[in-house]
């Protein structure tokens, strides 16, 4: 992993313990509300169920195949982000980024830009060179992976909520992302970067 201090505005990246897991359930709930009211059937987004997703997360935070990660301002969770090997036969040479999410009271200040730069440089350590990530097409701030530099090389459609909606597959060279870093407004939580460094050491 490429070692970097990502700007001091307040907030820490680091890596998400089973005690996160309810923020990060209402920072999903709250973040596919406020960004795709509109794209996704109300139905789908009315009925998220905290209690649930919380589950889902803390099974999610204990698979060792998935890093997740936290953006953490005054031990508040403000975001999260959770990658690892690429889901789909067709990706199998690549990492994914399988969610990426801010609180919408603090979108455009640079969060999402550190927590993909944890991400990626958590695949780099895994060992890829490429990295994908699945968007709803129809998302109106997809701009800001186009903003990373990523590519559209595929299109699906998934179900949700009963409907299926058109997806688009951004692909990235991984350190291309890492590249992002400069000028960003967050911190690396120095355990998480000395425990990083020794396990590269020993690789």
């Amino acid at each position: 992993m490429r070692l970097h201090q990502i700007g001091d505005s307040g907030a820490l990246i680091r890596p998400a313990g089973p005690a996160d897991a309810d923020a990060i359930a209402r920072v999903q709930v709250d973040t596919w509300r406020a960004a795709y009211r509109g794209v996704v059937p109300d139905a789908a987004l009315d009925s998220l169920n905290h209690e649930a997703l919380a589950d889902r997360h803390l099974r999610i935070i204990a698979n060792p195949k998935i890093r997740s990660f936290v953006a953490d301002m005054d031990s508040i969770v403000i975001g999260y982000a959770q990658c690892g090997p690429a889901r789909d036969a067709e990706w199998a040479s690549h990492g994914e980024i399988y969610a990426i999410y801010v609180d919408p009271t603090r979108w455009r200040g640079g969060t999402g830009r550190c927590l993909m730069t944890a991400a990626a440089d958590a695949l780099i350590d895994a060992g890829y060179s490429r990295t994908m990530l699945w968007a709803l097409r129809d998302n109106p701030w997809r701009g800001f992976y186009d903003g990373l530099g990523g590519t559209i090389a595929a299109e699906a459609a998934f179900d949700i909520g009963g409907r299926l909606l058109p997806h688009v597959a951004y692909v990235w060279d991984t350190a291309a992302i890492g590249d992002q870093r400069s000028g960003l407004g967050a911190t690396m939580d120095p355990d998480f970067i000395a425990s990083t460094k020794a396990a590269a050491l020993r690789a």
